[in-house]
C-alpha cells in the first residue's frame, strides 16, 4: 500500500470515534414510522405473509402458554411457527397481553376461494381470511391487537436503518447517508416492517451485526466483540434462517487475521498477533452468542433430537415439493429478485421487476466505470468482503429454503440491507460527481416514491370492502325490490346497455341487501353466488356469467343487516349470431351446491331488461330495391333461393312500433296463395329495437310456384294499421320478379 492511499485510508476509515448520525438520519427513521404505519392501517389484520401463525405464537405467550411446543402426531395448525425461536414473539406478546383476544381464532374464517387455502380455486381478491366491519377504526379486541403488535414490527424496522447507517459509514463513509437511504427505501422492507413478522427483528439483527462485526474489525475495541455476539445471538433467536449466518464471525476475523489492511494502522499487529487476536475475538463473540441464543438450540436438541426442529416443522407445516428443474431452479432465482423489492401479497413482482433491474444495472454500471478508472471513494475493503459473504450466506439459505417450498422469498434477503445499499450508492456514485449526485437523488426518491404511494393506490382498492358508504345507490341506478328465497333483496343495479356485439364483455353492477328479519346473518345465510344469463326469445341463452355475492372479500355469509352491498357482474356473449337478437337479462341467486332461490312461486329469476344483440354484418341481396315503409324502416332487396325468401331491412330511424311483416303470394291468375306472415327475424329481433342505419336480414320459407307474385308490407299487430310504402297511400309493395 502507497504512502498516498495510506493516508488516504487512515484519514477517513480505521479506528476513528464515530460521528453523530446526521439530523437526515432522524428524518429517514420517522419517515420510514410514518409509512410502515401507513401500510399497517392499510393491511387487512393476518394478510401480511404467515401473520396469523405469527400473531397466534405470540398469543399463546400472552396468554401464559409458555414456548410452544411441536407435535407432527397431534398437530396444532395455529402453532406451525412454534419452530422459530422466541424473541421476536415476546416483545408482541407484552404488548397485547392485556387486550381481549377471544374472538381469536373463532371470530376469523379463512377465505377458501383462494387457491392459497383450497388448492384449484378461484378468487377474485387477494385476501385470504374474509374481513367485516368488526376490524374498522376505532379497533378492538384481537383487531386493536394486531395493531399494536406491528408497532413492534416498526420499532425493529427503525433499529433496521440505524445500523444500516451504523454499517455503511464505516464500510463507504461519504456514501452512508445515500447507501441508508436506498435501503430503508425498499417497498417490500417497508411493507414488511409494517406488519407482524418475525423477518423485521431478522433484518435488524443482520444489519447489527454487520455492523458490529466491521466496527470490531476496524477497532478491535472490546465492546463491539460484545455487540457482535449479542447481534448474532438476536439472529439466532430471530428466526430459524439466520442460523446462516454463524459463518460470519469466523469469516470476519479470518478476514483480520489474512488481511492487515483489516486493522487501524496505529494498532496494526504483526501476522503471528493478528492471528491470536482475530481468534481470541472470534471466540469472544461466539461465546456471546452461545449465552444469548444457544439455550433454544438445546432445547430443540433435547426435544427434537434436531437443533432447528426442521423435521418437524416441515411435517407440521405440510410443505415439500418435488426436485426442482433448471429452468424453476431460475425462474426462482428470478422470483427471488423481484420480491426482494416489491410484493405486497399481490404479485406485482412480475410486473415491476424491470425497474429495478434497470437500478441494479445502472449501479453495475457504474462498477465497471470505477474498476475501469480506478476511481474509488473511500471504502473499507475488507468490510465489504464481509458484507459480501454475508449477502451470500443469506442467499444460499434462501435458496436452500426454496427447494423446500414452492418459491423463494425475497424478504429473506432483507437483513442484508446494508449491503444492498452501500453497493448502489457507490455504483450510481460512479458516473461522477453531477451525474452520480442525480442517479443517487433519482433512484431514492423513486424507491420511496414507491413506498409511499403503494399503500393507497395499490393495496386499499385491492382489499377495499363491496359495502356502499352510506348505504345508498349512486345516482343514475335502476332501482329494484326483488327478494330472492325471502331472504336476500336486490335493492338495484347500474342501467344496461342498449345493445352490444358478440364477443364484448358486458359488466353490471348491482346492490344488495340482507334485511334484519333474517335473523343471525353470519350464521344464517349461505355463501351466495349471483347468475346473470343473456335469454333469446326463443328460450336459448347466449350467454352466462356468475360471481359471488360481495366478492370473496367479504361473501354474504358475513354480511350485517342494513348494510348495502356492491357485486360487480360480467358475462360474455360468447355464441355467435347469424341474426340480430333482442335477448332478456336474467338473474338469479343460488348457494354453492343448490338450485337458484325462488323469487315467486314458480320462479326462480327476475328480467332485468332487454339488450340488442347484432352482428356486426351487411345484408347483400340478389335484387337491390329502395323502398321505404313509413319513412323508418327501408326493404333494401331480396333474394329468392332453395325455398327460401331473405328480406334486407334497414332502419332509417327507431322504429315507433314493433311492426309486423306480411308476405302475400298470389298465383299467375291473382288468387291468393299461402304467405308468410310474422315479425322480423322469427320474432327475435322486434323492431323497436332496430337502431338508424343497421342492416337486418330477415330470412322466411316460401315455395313459389311458377308465375307467382310476391307483397311485401309492414304493419301494426294489434290495429291492423299498415305503414304507406314511399309516402303514397300504397301499403303493399310488389317483389319485381
Amino acid at each position: 500500500m502507497t504512502r498516498a492511499t495510506t493516508t488516504k485510508y487512515e484519514r477517513h476509515l480505521p479506528g476513528r470515534r464515530a460521528p453523530a448520525p446526521p439530523p437526515a438520519y432522524a428524518a429517514l427513521a420517522a419517515a420510514l414510522a410514518v409509512l410502515a404505519g401507513l401500510y399497517s392501517l392499510n393491511t387487512p389484520i393476518f394478510e401480511g405473509p404467515d401473520e396469523i401463525w405469527h400473531f397466534a405464537f405470540a398469543a399463546h405467550l400472552a396468554d401464559g402458554g409458555g414456548l410452544p411446543m411441536l407435535d407432527a402426531d397431534n398437530p396444532n395448525i395455529l402453532l406451525r411457527n412454534a419452530a422459530h425461536p422466541p424473541l421476536y414473539y415476546l416483545p408482541v406478546a407484552a404488548l397485547i397481553a392485556p387486550i381481549d383476544r377471544s374472538d381469536f381464532p373463532v371470530g376469523f374464517r379463512f377465505n377458501l376461494a383462494s387457491p392459497h387455502i383450497t388448492p384449484g380455486s378461484r378468487s377474485d381478491r387477494p385476501n385470504l381470511l374474509i374481513h367485516t366491519g368488526a376490524e374498522n377504526f376505532p379497533f378492538r379486541r384481537t383487531t386493536l391487537a394486531v395493531h399494536l403488535g406491528r408497532l413492534v414490527s416498526i420499532a425493529f424496522g427503525a433499529l433496521t436503518v440505524w445500523f444500516t447507517w451504523a454499517a455503511a459509514r464505516r464500510l463507504a463513509p461519504g456514501l452512508a447517508l445515500w447507501a441508508t437511504a436506498l435501503a430503508a427505501g425498499v417497498p417490500q422492507f417497508v411493507y414488511g416492517v409494517g406488519l407482524i413478522n418475525n423477518d423485521a427483528l431478522a433484518a435488524a439483527a443482520g444489519a447489527g451485526t454487520l455492523a458490529a462485526l466491521v466496527a470490531l474489525m476496524q477497532t478491535g475495541q472490546a465492546r463491539w466483540v460484545f455487540l457482535a455476539g449479542l447481534g448474532l445471538g438476536a439472529a439466532l433467536l430471530a428466526k430459524i434462517g439466520m442460523v446462516s449466518l454463524l459463518p460470519l464471525p469466523a469469516l470476519a476475523m479470518g478476514l483480520a487475521a489474512a488481511w492487515p489492511a483489516a486493522w487501524a494502522i496505529e494498532q496494526r499487529p504483526t501476522g503471528q498477533a493478528r492471528l491470536r487476536l482475530a481468534l481470541a475475538r472470534m471466540a469472544g463473540v461466539y461465546g456471546v452468542a452461545v449465552l444469548v441464543a444457544g439455550w433454544w438450540y438445546l432445547r430443540n436438541w433435547w426435544l427434537y433430537g434436531d437443533p432447528l426442529a426442521w423435521r418437524e416443522w416441515q411435517a407440521l407445516a405440510g410443505v415439500g415439493r418435488p426436485a426442482v428443474s433448471v429452468g424453476q431452479f431460475l425462474a426462482d432465482l428470478l422470483g427471488l429478485f423481484g420480491t426482494f423489492w416489491v410484493d405486497f401479497g399481490l404479485r406485482v413482482d412480475r410486473h415491476w421487476a424491470w425497474g429495478f433491474w434497470a437500478l441494479v444495472f445502472l449501479a453495475s454500471v457504474g462498477w465497471g466505470r470505477r474498476l475501469v478508472r480506478r476511481d474509488w471513494p473511500p471504502l473499507y475493503w475488507p468490510g465489504l468482503a464481509l458484507a459480501a459473504g454475508m449477502f451470500l450466506l443469506l442467499l444460499a439459505s434462501a435458496v436452500r429454503y426454496g427447494l423446500v417450498v414452492t418459491e423463494i422469498h425475497g424478504r429473506l434477503l432483507h437483513p442484508a440491507l446494508p449491503v444492498m445499499g452501500v453497493v448502489v450508492a457507490v455504483g450510481l456514485s460512479g458516473f461522477g460527481p453531477r451525474p452520480g449526485r442525480w442517479l443517487l437523488i433519482a433512484a431514492t426518491a423513486g424507491l420511496w416514491g414507491v413506498s409511499a404511494a403503494v399503500p393507497i393506490a395499490l393495496i386499499r382498492p385491492a382489499f377495499a370492502g363491496p359495502v356502499v358508504a352510506g348505504g345508498q345507490m349512486p345516482s343514475g341506478a335502476v332501482a329494484s325490490e326483488t327478494v330472492f328465497g325471502g331472504r336476500v333483496r336486490l335493492v338495484g343495479h347500474s342501467p344496461l346497455p342498449a345493445r352490444a356485439r358478440p364477443g364484448e364483455i358486458m359488466r353490471l353492477t348491482t346492490y344488495w341487501r340482507v334485511d334484519a328479519a333474517v335473523g343471525p346473518v353470519t350464521l344464517a345465510l349461505p355463501d351466495l353466488s349471483a347468475v346473470i344469463a343473456l335469454i333469446r326469445p326463443d328460450g336459448r341463452a347466449v350467454g352466462r356469467g356468475e360471481a359471488r355475492l360481495g366478492t370473496s372479500l367479504y361473501p354474504s355469509s358475513a354480511w350485517q343487516p342494513g348494510e348495502l352491498v356492491m357485486t360487480d357482474l360480467s358475462i360474455l356473449v360468447d355464441e355467435p349470431l347469424a341474426s340480430p337478437a333482442l335477448v332478456a337479462m336474467a338473474l338469479g341467486v343460488r348457494a354453492e351446491t343448490a338450485d337458484l332461490w325462488p323469487v315467486s312461486p314458480g320462479q326462480d329469476s327476475v328480467t332485468l331488461g332487454h339488450i340488442a344483440l347484432s352482428p356486426a354484418a351487411t345484408c347483400s341481396p340478389q335484387v337491390p330495391t329502395r323502398v321505404d315503409f313509413g319513412e323508418q324502416i327501408r326493404l333494401v332487396g331480396y333474394s329468392f333461393d332453395a325455398n327460401t325468401l331473405t328480406l334486407c331491412w334497414q332502419a332509417l330511424r327507431v322504429p315507433a312500433d314493433n311492426y309486423i311483416v306480411f308476405v302475400h303470394v298470389a298465383d299467375a291468375a291473382g288468387n291468393p296463395l299461402a304467405g308468410a306472415d310474422g315479425p322480423p327475424v322469427g320474432g327475435q329481433y322486434p323492431t323497436r329495437a332496430w337502431t338508424p342505419g343497421e342492416w337486418v336480414t330477415d330470412q322466411r320459407p316460401l315455395s313459389l310456384p311458377p308465375g307467382a307474385t310476391v307483397q311485401v308490407g309492414l304493419y301494426v299487430l294489434a290495429t291492423g294499421e299498415r305503414l304507406p310504402v314511399d309516402s303514397t297511400a300504397e301499403t303493399v309493395f310488389q317483389l319485381p320478379r
